[in-house]
């Protein structure tokens, strides 16, 4: 069975009454461990041991918070890990809890196995995000992208790793902040690309307006609630930060100068960028017509990783909106997680 890692911090308590609705969800997972921050309400974290579930300590740091949780769940049980920030989580299982129960194995079922799986959106999932996530994120998206020569959502607040993929992460992920959003998959795409997955999920769409009800309503709704939040100079300054820690990175883990590809031994290797994003390069596979996570409209199957941050100046923290990205759902596909060609789920 899988196990879920969560990152959490909820000084308000406004997670109760949706962990409540929840709390079937959780027996699904063979351990439950959450990162809380110190801030977190204790009411909420009372009713997660009551549940069963291992509160670890978090911090505000994220990176070295979801660490925490992974090592946490790891060791609390074997096998693979649904890393999600907390608040994700519970939104993905109260609005489609099919396609989050399908997840886990969808990805088993993958060849080559995947060691990691990005977790990104669907069009319509990554454009329910404000404009500010949007801009920041598919930025982000864009620098990943070109490193590893495929189109990449890794910005949405959402992993899945296998044993081999989560002991990788926790032998060599330093980012103390969200910018282990492409350091973790840049770890892997360091050791062997075939192994990075990735699905597109409708589950992941914006979350937090939803945790913020009384706050919706006296702003005359969610359209208005948003232009107060999140349009400031100040929110635009720290989300286009986090997309060049984030970068940064990446960079730091892959070097700057060129993407990979699996080698014939299965390891990543350099390659020259022109045909990763080129559209009149080669092709590739066969798929959908989409956004590009860093612009432009080319035809490709849409691959998509794991997101969030410290506090932001809209008051976001690790469990907030800080950082999800691409869009990756074409016209006329489903609404369900969407699997790149690659995998047999």
């Amino acid at each position: 069975m899988t196990c879920l890692a969560a990152t959490l911090h909820d000084p308000d308590g406004r997670l109760l009454p949706a962990l409540d609705r929840q709390a079937d969800h959780l027996v699904g997972y063979e351990a439950v461990a959450v990162a809380a921050t110190p801030q977190t309400d204790p009411r909420l974290l009372a009713r997660l041991r009551q549940l069963g579930v291992l509160v670890v300590p978090g911090e505000a740091r994220v990176g070295v918070s979801r660490r925490t949780a992974l090592r946490a769940a790891r060791g609390a049980a074997g096998g693979d890990v649904l890393a999600c920030d907390f608040d994700r989580w519970l939104h993905w299982s109260g609005r489609f809890p099919e396609e989050l129960a399908g997840v886990p194995g969808r990805l088993r079922r993958r060849r080559p196995a995947p060691w990691y799986a990005c977790l990104g959106r669907t069009a319509r999932a990554f454009a329910s995000h404000p404009p500010v996530q949007r801009v920041a994120e598919r930025a982000t998206n864009r620098v990943l992208s070109l490193l590893a020569g495929r189109r990449l959502d890794a910005v949405a607040g959402a992993c899945w790793l296998s044993a081999e993929g989560a002991e990788l992460i926790l032998q060599r992920s330093v980012e103390p902040t969200n910018a282990t959003d492409l350091e973790w998959p840049a770890l892997v795409l360091r050791v062997d690309s075939r192994r990075l997955a990735a699905l597109a999920c409708e589950g992941l769409e914006f979350e937090t307006a939803g945790f913020h009800g009384d706050e919706v309503a006296a702003a005359g709704g969610e359209a208005a609630w948003i232009r107060e939040r999140y349009e400031r100079p100040e929110v635009w300054r720290d989300r286009l930060r986090l997309a060049a820690d984030s970068a940064a990175a990446a960079c730091r883990v892959l070097g700057d100068g060129a993407d990979l590809h699996p080698s014939a031994s299965g390891q990543g290797q350099p390659r020259p960028r022109s045909s990763a994003l080129d559209p009149s390069g080669p092709p590739r596979e066969v798929g959908e017509r989409g956004e590009p996570p860093g612009g432009g409209d080319v035809t490709v199957r849409w691959e998509f990783g794991f997101g969030r941050s410290s506090p932001l100046a809209d008051g976001s923290t690790g469990t907030g909106p800080p950082h999800d990205a691409a869009p990756a759902e074409a016209a006329g596909r489903s609404a369900t997680a969407t699997e790149s060609s690659t995998g047999s789920g």
